[in-house]
């Protein structure tokens, strides 16, 4: 999950030129190829969809795209939906609790 996470942040910092539009464009078919493939392991090996959601409940805050479309697509699973919709729920109320206290805090707005 690093290395998807490092490579989506390195072509969306870049500019966008015609080769980096490019390699966006790799990118995102190669991510789609690996979310084919893990969804497809995942239904062989119901192991390893529990420990996904697992490692995805510990960082439900900091969720990243990569791993967002992984939990998705996970979700299409009748054994993992509930769990997957409960972290990306938990996710976003957990970011909009962030944000309102950011948005709330008179010495945050003073340091923008």
């Amino acid at each position: 999950l690093g290395t998807f996470n490092a490579l989506d942040s390195a072509c969306s910092a870049g500019s966008a030129s015609q080769k980096e539009g490019d390699h966006q464009e790799e990118l995102v078919h190669v991510e789609g190829t690996v979310i084919m493939h893990f969804t497809y392991a995942i239904r062989q090996d119901l192991a390893l969809g529990q420990d996904f959601i697992r490692l995805c409940k510990t960082k439900a805050a900091g969720l990243t795209t990569f791993e967002v479309a992984l939990l998705l697509s996970v979700s299409r699973l009748q054994r993992f939906s509930a769990k997957a919709a409960d972290i990306l729920r938990r996710g976003a109320e957990l970011q909009a609790q962030h944000a309102f206290k950011q948005r709330s805090s008179p010495w945050i707005q003073g340091l923008r």
